[in-house]
């Protein structure tokens, strides 16, 4: 009998160290994924009027109550062109980028330049 009090006694140990372990891996890892969040790079064009910036490259504008859109991570240069633009809805009452003089002017450039 001695001998099980024993066993039990260290599986008792081992239950207890096995979750403290677990405890501080799971506390690492939620500490280096917060880091990484914070480096996330931040949405630079506007949305408003309950719309929102989705996209890999934050190209897409669609209404907050859609699921995500999803795009092609590739980037294209043109993309910075929307950072000039305010993410809202248009007149047709869909979300749109509204486009700018300053955005079509860098879009063209982009397009003169053979980089679309």
């Amino acid at each position: 009998m001695a001998k099980n009090k024993q066993e039990r006694k260290d599986a008792i140990e081992i239950t207890r160290i096995i979750f403290l372990s677990s405890t501080v891996l799971i506390f690492i890892f939620s500490i280096i994924i917060a880091s990484l969040t914070k480096l996330a790079p931040e949405k630079k064009s506007k949305s408003e009027n309950g719309c929102v910036i989705s996209g890999c490259n934050n190209e897409i504008c669609q209404d907050e109550d859609e699921k995500p859109v999803s795009s092609v991570c590739i980037y294209k240069p043109e993309y910075e062109c929307y950072k000039l633009t305010t993410c809202k809805r248009q007149k047709d009452g869909k979300c749109g980028f509204t486009e700018t003089e300053e955005f079509k002017d860098c879009l063209k450039k982009y397009k003169e330049n053979g980089k679309e």
